[in-house]
């Protein structure tokens, strides 16, 4: 029953579903995702499971946001993000770990959209954990997009769902200025090197906002569910700065694989 409510709400523009999940809320009331606790008064996650959940804690690489196991010195690099030039910072609300990776797995391949917004209030402590990296009111939220076929195959885009909130949220502008080239490999399937090559050249910024100017000069947070090695929002940010002509690009991701991991 709760699959057809959320394929329900799918039909509905995006600017409609709150209602729509409000409404449904009150026929069905909010159960945790992890422990079936409820009823819930808001979101899909009790206060006990909340509080077991891995967040992305200092110390950490000032740059990509990997987890260290000691403080990082003035201007460190490390191993991780060597090799990125293209964006800025990249933060994470939660290690991609479990249950963390129960949560994402329900979200987007159990037909539960309905943890969008409950999995994106984890990411709003980004903005209290992130020293000054996302200070300003002026950036723009960009998900990283799904080639079009996948898109309809699933009927959302988790990275989009989640930027939506985030938007409402913070009153950030939402534009959907990224593109995915066709492509049949899958990403998870590829080692870490293998990732790095696949990604270059697979995203680019849609071509009338490119020539409109749409991004010059602008802020960009780049909006993702998962960030592993890196590859793809380094691809994302590469097309962005290049094309788009964009002055920064910021990553926020719900979750972070350490690099142990991946």
């Amino acid at each position: 029953m709760e699959e057809f409510f959320t394929r329900i709400s799918e039909l509905f523009p995006r600017s409609t579903r709150s209602w729509w999940n409000e409404l449904t809320g009150w026929i069905f009331p909010c159960a945790c995702a992890l422990c079936g606790e409820g009823p819930l008064e808001h979101g899909y996650l009790c206060e006990a499971c909340r509080e077991k959940l891995p967040m992305v804690q200092a110390p950490m690489c000032p740059h990509c946001g990997e987890p260290l196991g000691g403080a990082a010195a003035m201007g460190f690099v490390c191993s991780y993000c060597a090799e990125s030039k293209y964006y800025d910072f990249a933060r994470s609300a939660c290690l991609n770990v479990e249950p963390v990776t129960s949560l994402i797995l329900q979200y987007k391949y159990g037909n539960r959209l309905h943890l969008a917004s409950t999995l994106a209030e984890l990411m709003v402590s980004l903005w209290e954990t992130s020293d000054d990296k996302l200070n300003g009111n002026d950036w723009i939220l960009v998900p990283v997009p799904l080639y079009w076929k996948k898109l309809k195959k699933r009927g959302f885009n988790q990275a989009e769902e989640l930027a939506c909130f985030l938007s409402k949220r913070f009153g950030f502008p939402l534009v959907n200025a990224l593109k995915r080239k066709n492509d049949s490999v899958n990403q998870a399937s590829l080692g870490r090197q293998e990732r790095v090559r696949h990604a270059k050249g697979l995203y680019y910024v849609n071509p009338v906002m490119a020539k409109r100017g749409v991004l010059d000069g602008r802020r960009v947070l780049l909006i993702d569910d998962i960030m592993t090695t890196g590859s793809t929002v380094e691809a994302c940010a590469a097309a962005l700065k290049k094309e788009g002509r964009v002055s920064c690009v910021g990553v926020l991701s719900l979750a972070r694989t350490p690099q142990r991991y991946s």
